[in-house]
């Protein structure tokens, strides 16, 4: 009985070493291997966007200038910035009547002596345009179609005359009434825009705007 538990208790030593040395073997294999490197994902390797501020949309600008009429009154208008590029495309302000007496229909606008009736348009974006104006009154079609330009007769002829000028050779009729295109840049005020020229024979324009 001595004998064979001493066997037995051998054999269970011996097991438990093995075991032992199994362990430690697996432990040493694995602090040796090398470690695998890290590849970056996706989105770990791409770089990191910078946040920045989002654009914004350019800046509108102002358009301003005169009005005139051949007449000792000025209709109501509306005056129009066309685009030059795209004429589906304009920006435009309506006008009083101003002068013709007290009993003008539609009642007149009053201005302060020494100063002229004055249109502004605002929020016109960045771009070039044709200047016109047309009447807003009870007339016939005809009138109603035919508009004021902004053109070089104004810029030659109107505008020096005004200012007490000479007037640059070419103003006596039929003069020349091709329409000037006018720059706005964002965020500017582009001045003396002045729709005074209702002139010319038989110039075409473009039409009013629907």
């Amino acid at each position: 009985f001595v004998l064979y538990a001493s066997a037995v208790a051998a054999v269970l030593v011996i097991a438990l070493l093995a075991s032992f040395g199994l362990r430690d073997r697996n432990q040493v294999a694995a602090s040796a291997s090398p470690t695998a490197p890290t590849t970056p994902s996706a989105a770990s390797a791409s770089p990191i966007a910078s946040s920045s501020p989002s654009a914004t949309a350019a800046a509108a600008g102002t358009m301003t200038g005169g009005l005139g009429y051949p007449s000792e009154f000025i209709p109501p208008l509306t005056v129009f910035a066309i685009s030059v590029a795209d004429q589906r495309v304009f920006f435009s302000v309506d006008t009083p009547r101003y002068g013709g007496g007290p009993n003008a229909s539609p009642p007149a606008a009053t201005i302060a002596p020494g100063t002229r009736p004055m249109y502004t348009i605002t929020g016109v974006a960045p771009g070039t345009y044709y200047v016109l104006a047309y009447r807003n009154d009870d007339v016939n079609v005809e009138a109603k179609n035919r508009p004021g330009v902004y053109s070089r007769y104004v810029l030659q002829c109107l505008q020096p005359t005004e200012a007490g000028s000479t007037p640059a050779p070419g103003c006596s009729p039929p003069g020349d009434h091709s329409l000037v295109p006018v720059t706005v840049r964002a965020g500017e005020t582009v001045s003396r825009i002045d729709v005074t020229d209702w002139y010319y024979q038989q110039e075409t324009y473009p039409a009013r705007p629907r």
